[in-house]
Protein backbone atom coordinates (compact mmCIF):
# COMPACT_ATOMS: atom_id res chain seq x y z
CA UNK A 1 0.00 0.00 0.00
CA UNK A 2 1.26 3.02 -0.71
CA UNK A 3 2.93 4.81 2.16
CA UNK A 4 0.86 8.35 1.65
CA UNK A 5 -2.54 6.45 1.15
CA UNK A 6 -1.59 4.66 4.70
CA UNK A 7 -0.66 7.81 6.50
CA UNK A 8 -4.07 9.76 5.09
CA UNK A 9 -6.14 6.68 6.25
CA UNK A 10 -4.37 6.59 9.59
CA UNK A 11 -5.32 10.22 9.81
CA UNK A 12 -8.78 10.33 8.64
CA UNK A 13 -9.42 7.51 11.45
CA UNK A 14 -7.67 9.37 14.14
CA UNK A 15 -9.94 12.40 13.45
CA UNK A 16 -13.00 9.91 13.55
CA UNK A 17 -12.52 8.30 16.23
CA UNK A 18 -11.49 11.65 18.29
CA UNK A 19 -14.61 13.21 17.00
CA UNK A 20 -16.71 9.81 18.13
CA UNK A 21 -15.07 10.07 21.60
CA UNK A 22 -15.85 13.64 22.12
CA UNK A 23 -19.74 12.60 21.26
CA UNK A 24 -20.19 9.87 23.60
CA UNK A 25 -18.09 11.93 25.90
CA UNK A 26 -20.36 15.02 25.47
CA UNK A 27 -23.51 12.59 26.29
CA UNK A 28 -22.51 11.12 28.83
CA UNK A 29 -21.74 14.31 31.05
CA UNK A 30 -24.87 15.89 29.70
CA UNK A 31 -26.77 13.04 30.81
CA UNK A 32 -24.77 12.80 34.31
CA UNK A 33 -24.26 16.52 34.91
CA UNK A 34 -25.59 15.88 38.76
CA UNK A 35 -22.60 13.94 39.28
CA UNK A 36 -20.38 17.05 39.70
CA UNK A 37 -22.69 18.16 42.42
CA UNK A 38 -22.82 15.18 44.02
CA UNK A 39 -19.01 14.70 44.58
CA UNK A 40 -18.39 18.35 44.95
CA UNK A 41 -21.48 19.31 47.66
CA UNK A 42 -22.00 18.02 51.28
CA UNK A 43 -25.37 17.86 52.98
CA UNK A 44 -26.64 17.91 56.15
CA UNK A 45 -28.95 14.64 56.65
CA UNK A 46 -31.01 16.43 59.14
CA UNK A 47 -31.50 18.83 56.61
CA UNK A 48 -31.93 16.68 53.41
CA UNK A 49 -34.75 15.00 55.99
CA UNK A 50 -36.50 17.50 56.66
CA UNK A 51 -36.31 18.79 52.97
CA UNK A 52 -37.48 14.92 51.55
CA UNK A 53 -40.24 15.11 54.65
CA UNK A 54 -41.58 18.72 52.91
CA UNK A 55 -41.52 17.07 49.32
CA UNK A 56 -43.49 14.00 50.34
CA UNK A 57 -46.09 15.80 52.50
CA UNK A 58 -46.08 18.38 49.00
CA UNK A 59 -46.39 15.39 46.83
CA UNK A 60 -49.42 14.02 49.27
CA UNK A 61 -50.77 17.36 49.93
CA UNK A 62 -51.31 18.01 45.85
CA UNK A 63 -52.34 14.35 45.83
CA UNK A 64 -55.28 14.78 48.45
CA UNK A 65 -56.36 17.74 46.99
CA UNK A 66 -56.04 16.99 42.92
CA UNK A 67 -53.85 19.62 42.38
CA UNK A 68 -52.28 18.81 38.74
CA UNK A 69 -49.65 21.27 38.72
CA UNK A 70 -48.07 20.62 41.89
CA UNK A 71 -48.38 16.55 41.71
CA UNK A 72 -47.16 16.53 38.43
CA UNK A 73 -44.51 18.72 39.51
CA UNK A 74 -42.97 15.71 42.20
CA UNK A 75 -42.02 13.52 39.73
CA UNK A 76 -38.70 13.17 37.82
CA UNK A 77 -38.82 12.91 34.23
CA UNK A 78 -37.11 9.70 34.19
CA UNK A 79 -39.38 7.98 37.17
CA UNK A 80 -40.39 5.03 37.33
CA UNK A 81 -44.00 3.25 38.84
CA UNK A 82 -45.28 0.31 40.51
CA UNK A 83 -49.10 0.65 40.63
CA UNK A 84 -50.72 -1.49 43.09
CA UNK A 85 -53.92 -2.10 40.85
CA UNK A 86 -54.10 -5.04 38.60
CA UNK A 87 -55.07 -3.17 35.47
CA UNK A 88 -51.71 -1.02 36.03
CA UNK A 89 -49.88 -4.14 36.65
CA UNK A 90 -46.66 -3.29 35.20
CA UNK A 91 -44.01 -1.13 35.21
CA UNK A 92 -45.16 2.32 34.12
CA UNK A 93 -41.92 4.63 32.63
CA UNK A 94 -41.18 7.98 32.03
CA UNK A 95 -43.10 10.94 33.14
CA UNK A 96 -45.55 10.61 29.58
CA UNK A 97 -46.91 7.20 31.11
CA UNK A 98 -47.21 8.39 34.72
CA UNK A 99 -49.21 10.99 34.06
CA UNK A 100 -51.37 9.66 31.74
CA UNK A 101 -51.90 6.39 34.02
CA UNK A 102 -53.04 8.93 36.71
CA UNK A 103 -54.96 10.81 34.28
CA UNK A 104 -57.20 7.69 33.38
CA UNK A 105 -57.45 6.72 37.17
CA UNK A 106 -58.17 10.11 38.90
CA UNK A 107 -60.43 11.94 36.15
CA UNK A 108 -60.60 14.61 38.80
CA UNK A 109 -56.86 15.50 37.92
CA UNK A 110 -58.96 17.14 34.68
CA UNK A 111 -61.82 18.92 35.96
CA UNK A 112 -61.19 22.10 38.23
CA UNK A 113 -64.61 22.49 39.11
CA UNK A 114 -64.50 19.02 40.62
CA UNK A 115 -64.14 19.16 44.54
CA UNK A 116 -63.46 15.89 45.66
CA UNK A 117 -60.67 15.50 48.26
CA UNK A 118 -58.66 12.12 49.48
CA UNK A 119 -57.66 11.67 52.61
CA UNK A 120 -54.35 10.06 52.38
CA UNK A 121 -52.59 9.77 55.75
CA UNK A 122 -49.42 8.23 55.51
CA UNK A 123 -48.26 6.22 58.93
CA UNK A 124 -45.36 4.39 59.91
CA UNK A 125 -42.98 6.94 58.08
CA UNK A 126 -39.06 6.38 57.70
CA UNK A 127 -37.00 8.39 55.26
CA UNK A 128 -33.10 6.93 55.09
CA UNK A 129 -30.82 9.16 53.16
CA UNK A 130 -28.28 7.91 50.82
CA UNK A 131 -26.42 11.09 49.46
CA UNK A 132 -28.61 12.43 47.02
CA UNK A 133 -31.21 9.38 47.36
CA UNK A 134 -33.56 8.97 49.80
CA UNK A 135 -35.95 6.02 50.13
CA UNK A 136 -39.30 6.75 51.62
CA UNK A 137 -41.19 4.03 53.46
CA UNK A 138 -45.03 4.46 55.11
CA UNK A 139 -47.93 2.39 55.15
CA UNK A 140 -51.83 3.27 54.40
CA UNK A 141 -55.15 2.03 55.70
CA UNK A 142 -55.79 1.13 59.06
CA UNK A 143 -54.16 -2.76 59.07
CA UNK A 144 -57.16 -3.81 59.97
CA UNK A 145 -58.52 -5.81 57.14
CA UNK A 146 -56.55 -3.84 54.38
CA UNK A 147 -52.85 -2.51 54.56
CA UNK A 148 -51.68 -0.55 51.97
CA UNK A 149 -47.55 0.14 51.67
CA UNK A 150 -45.65 2.32 49.57
CA UNK A 151 -42.06 3.18 49.12
CA UNK A 152 -41.06 6.23 47.42
CA UNK A 153 -37.32 6.70 46.20
CA UNK A 154 -36.41 10.30 45.67
CA UNK A 155 -33.38 11.64 44.28
CA UNK A 156 -32.06 15.48 44.51
CA UNK A 157 -32.26 17.70 41.43
CA UNK A 158 -31.02 21.26 41.35
CA UNK A 159 -34.97 22.25 41.92
CA UNK A 160 -35.30 20.01 44.72
CA UNK A 161 -35.96 16.27 45.91
CA UNK A 162 -38.31 14.90 43.19
CA UNK A 163 -39.67 11.41 42.68
CA UNK A 164 -37.68 8.58 40.73
CA UNK A 165 -40.07 5.77 41.95
CA UNK A 166 -43.02 4.53 43.55
CA UNK A 167 -43.69 1.03 44.31
CA UNK A 168 -47.50 0.74 45.99
CA UNK A 169 -48.75 -2.31 46.97
CA UNK A 170 -52.04 -3.82 49.09
CA UNK A 171 -52.37 -5.79 51.03
CA UNK A 172 -56.13 -7.84 52.03
CA UNK A 173 -56.90 -10.26 54.60
CA UNK A 174 -57.24 -10.26 58.32
CA UNK A 175 -60.89 -10.75 59.33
Amino acid sequence: MNRKLLIFLVAILSVGLGFWIGTIKSAVDEKFNVINDVITSSHDPLSDSVAVAEAVSTFITAFNNFDWPTFRAAFDDDATMFHPQWENAKRIRGRKEIEATWLKIFSEFNDPNDTTTLDITPRDINIQIYGQTAVVTFQLGDGLKSLGRRTVVMIRRREGWKIAHIHASRLNGGE
